[in-house]
Protein backbone atom coordinates (compact mmCIF):
# COMPACT_ATOMS: atom_id res chain seq x y z
CA UNK A 1 0.00 0.00 0.00
CA UNK A 2 1.65 3.64 -1.27
CA UNK A 3 0.06 6.66 -0.12
CA UNK A 4 1.24 10.23 -1.75
CA UNK A 5 1.19 13.19 0.66
CA UNK A 6 1.53 16.06 -1.34
CA UNK A 7 2.50 19.12 1.07
CA UNK A 8 2.75 22.54 -1.16
CA UNK A 9 5.36 22.06 -3.55
CA UNK A 10 7.02 18.97 -1.90
CA UNK A 11 5.80 15.30 -2.62
CA UNK A 12 6.36 12.67 -0.44
CA UNK A 13 5.64 8.73 -0.62
CA UNK A 14 5.10 7.15 2.26
CA UNK A 15 4.28 2.90 2.71
CA UNK A 16 2.50 1.52 5.60
CA UNK A 17 6.00 0.40 6.60
CA UNK A 18 7.56 3.96 6.79
CA UNK A 19 4.64 5.46 8.83
CA UNK A 20 4.85 6.37 12.45
CA UNK A 21 3.65 3.88 14.62
CA UNK A 22 2.16 4.10 18.70
CA UNK A 23 4.32 1.53 20.74
CA UNK A 24 2.87 -1.80 20.47
CA UNK A 25 3.28 -5.59 22.44
CA UNK A 26 5.46 -8.06 20.20
CA UNK A 27 2.95 -10.84 17.96
CA UNK A 28 -0.25 -8.43 18.88
CA UNK A 29 1.30 -4.94 17.64
CA UNK A 30 -1.51 -2.59 19.27
CA UNK A 31 -4.45 -5.08 19.39
CA UNK A 32 -4.69 -5.02 23.24
CA UNK A 33 -4.72 -1.20 23.26
CA UNK A 34 -7.71 -1.21 20.85
CA UNK A 35 -9.60 -4.03 22.44
CA UNK A 36 -10.99 -1.52 25.16
CA UNK A 37 -14.43 0.40 25.05
CA UNK A 38 -12.67 3.59 24.98
CA UNK A 39 -10.95 3.16 21.31
CA UNK A 40 -12.12 6.86 20.58
CA UNK A 41 -9.98 8.16 23.15
CA UNK A 42 -7.40 5.75 22.33
CA UNK A 43 -7.01 6.99 18.85
CA UNK A 44 -7.18 10.21 20.03
CA UNK A 45 -4.23 9.76 22.17
CA UNK A 46 -2.66 7.83 19.26
CA UNK A 47 -2.96 11.09 17.00
CA UNK A 48 -1.13 12.95 19.89
CA UNK A 49 1.68 10.27 19.85
CA UNK A 50 2.02 9.82 16.10
CA UNK A 51 0.62 12.76 14.13
CA UNK A 52 -3.00 12.79 12.15
CA UNK A 53 -1.32 10.23 9.69
CA UNK A 54 0.26 6.99 11.00
CA UNK A 55 -0.17 2.89 10.86
CA UNK A 56 -1.14 0.48 13.30
CA UNK A 57 -0.86 -3.56 13.87
CA UNK A 58 -3.50 -5.44 15.00
CA UNK A 59 -2.20 -8.69 14.97
CA UNK A 60 -1.10 -9.78 12.06
CA UNK A 61 -3.14 -7.23 10.39
CA UNK A 62 -1.45 -3.47 9.37
CA UNK A 63 -3.75 -0.22 8.93
CA UNK A 64 -3.78 3.45 7.79
CA UNK A 65 -5.18 5.41 10.26
CA UNK A 66 -5.97 8.86 9.01
CA UNK A 67 -6.90 12.06 11.82
CA UNK A 68 -6.30 14.27 8.56
CA UNK A 69 -9.39 15.95 6.87
CA UNK A 70 -8.10 16.28 3.54
CA UNK A 71 -6.74 12.87 3.29
CA UNK A 72 -9.76 11.74 4.77
CA UNK A 73 -11.66 13.86 2.06
CA UNK A 74 -9.90 12.19 -0.83
CA UNK A 75 -10.02 8.66 0.82
CA UNK A 76 -13.92 9.15 0.74
CA UNK A 77 -14.30 10.17 -2.83
CA UNK A 78 -12.19 7.57 -4.05
CA UNK A 79 -14.39 4.85 -2.33
CA UNK A 80 -14.85 1.92 -2.98
CA UNK A 81 -12.75 1.45 -6.01
CA UNK A 82 -8.97 2.28 -3.98
CA UNK A 83 -10.57 2.34 -0.73
CA UNK A 84 -12.70 -0.19 1.53
CA UNK A 85 -13.41 -0.80 4.90
CA UNK A 86 -11.93 -3.59 7.29
CA UNK A 87 -14.55 -6.23 6.30
CA UNK A 88 -15.13 -7.16 9.30
CA UNK A 89 -17.05 -4.34 10.36
CA UNK A 90 -19.68 -4.61 7.87
CA UNK A 91 -19.87 -8.38 9.53
CA UNK A 92 -20.20 -6.74 12.88
CA UNK A 93 -23.05 -4.37 11.23
CA UNK A 94 -24.72 -6.52 9.53
CA UNK A 95 -25.03 -9.20 12.66
CA UNK A 96 -26.32 -6.08 14.60
CA UNK A 97 -29.08 -5.28 11.76
CA UNK A 98 -27.61 -2.19 10.50
CA UNK A 99 -27.39 -1.94 6.85
CA UNK A 100 -27.54 1.16 5.05
CA UNK A 101 -24.79 3.97 4.24
CA UNK A 102 -22.46 3.77 6.76
CA UNK A 103 -21.29 0.20 5.94
CA UNK A 104 -21.99 0.10 3.05
CA UNK A 105 -19.25 -0.68 0.23
CA UNK A 106 -19.33 -1.25 -3.69
CA UNK A 107 -22.54 -0.67 -5.89
CA UNK A 108 -23.88 0.67 -2.90
CA UNK A 109 -21.46 2.83 -1.50
CA UNK A 110 -21.50 4.40 -4.90
CA UNK A 111 -25.19 4.75 -5.22
CA UNK A 112 -25.30 6.67 -1.18
CA UNK A 113 -22.56 8.69 -1.44
CA UNK A 114 -23.34 11.57 -3.47
CA UNK A 115 -26.72 11.77 -1.08
CA UNK A 116 -24.73 11.48 2.06
CA UNK A 117 -22.06 13.87 1.21
CA UNK A 118 -24.10 16.39 0.55
CA UNK A 119 -26.25 15.90 3.93
CA UNK A 120 -23.22 15.74 5.93
CA UNK A 121 -21.33 18.67 3.93
CA UNK A 122 -19.64 21.47 6.50
CA UNK A 123 -22.69 23.90 5.41
CA UNK A 124 -25.38 21.52 6.39
CA UNK A 125 -24.01 20.36 9.98
CA UNK A 126 -23.29 24.01 10.91
CA UNK A 127 -26.79 24.61 10.63
CA UNK A 128 -27.47 21.89 12.56
CA UNK A 129 -25.65 23.15 15.74
CA UNK A 130 -28.20 25.26 17.30
CA UNK A 131 -30.74 22.19 17.25
CA UNK A 132 -28.18 19.87 18.85
CA UNK A 133 -27.04 22.46 20.89
CA UNK A 134 -30.33 23.51 22.34
CA UNK A 135 -31.73 19.12 22.32
CA UNK A 136 -28.20 18.55 24.01
CA UNK A 137 -29.25 20.98 27.13
CA UNK A 138 -32.40 19.48 27.63
CA UNK A 139 -31.23 15.98 27.63
CA UNK A 140 -28.46 17.47 30.27
CA UNK A 141 -30.79 19.01 32.21
CA UNK A 142 -33.12 16.31 32.74
CA UNK A 143 -30.04 14.05 33.50
CA UNK A 144 -28.86 16.74 35.97
CA UNK A 145 -32.10 17.14 37.20
CA UNK A 146 -32.71 12.94 37.99
CA UNK A 147 -33.29 12.19 41.33
CA UNK A 148 -31.83 8.33 41.21
CA UNK A 149 -34.92 6.92 42.83
CA UNK A 150 -35.90 5.15 39.54
CA UNK A 151 -33.78 3.24 37.13
CA UNK A 152 -32.77 5.76 34.17
CA UNK A 153 -33.14 3.90 31.00
CA UNK A 154 -30.22 5.63 28.92
CA UNK A 155 -30.96 3.15 25.63
CA UNK A 156 -34.45 5.21 26.18
CA UNK A 157 -33.19 8.75 26.70
CA UNK A 158 -30.97 8.67 23.98
CA UNK A 159 -33.74 7.13 21.28
CA UNK A 160 -35.74 9.80 22.63
CA UNK A 161 -32.57 12.41 22.23
CA UNK A 162 -32.15 11.26 18.51
CA UNK A 163 -35.60 11.64 17.52
CA UNK A 164 -35.79 14.78 18.83
CA UNK A 165 -32.97 16.14 17.27
CA UNK A 166 -33.74 13.93 14.01
CA UNK A 167 -36.86 15.97 14.07
CA UNK A 168 -35.82 18.93 14.47
CA UNK A 169 -33.81 19.52 11.67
Amino acid sequence: FILIKIMKTVTTIETIDTLTSPKGQFLLGNLKSFKTYNRHQVMEEWVKECGDLFSICLATKKFIVSANPSINTQILKQRPKNFQRFHKINEIMNEMGIEGVFNAEGKQWEKHRKITAEALSAKNIKSFFPILEQMTLRLFDRWKNFDGKNILDVQKEMMAYTIDITTNI
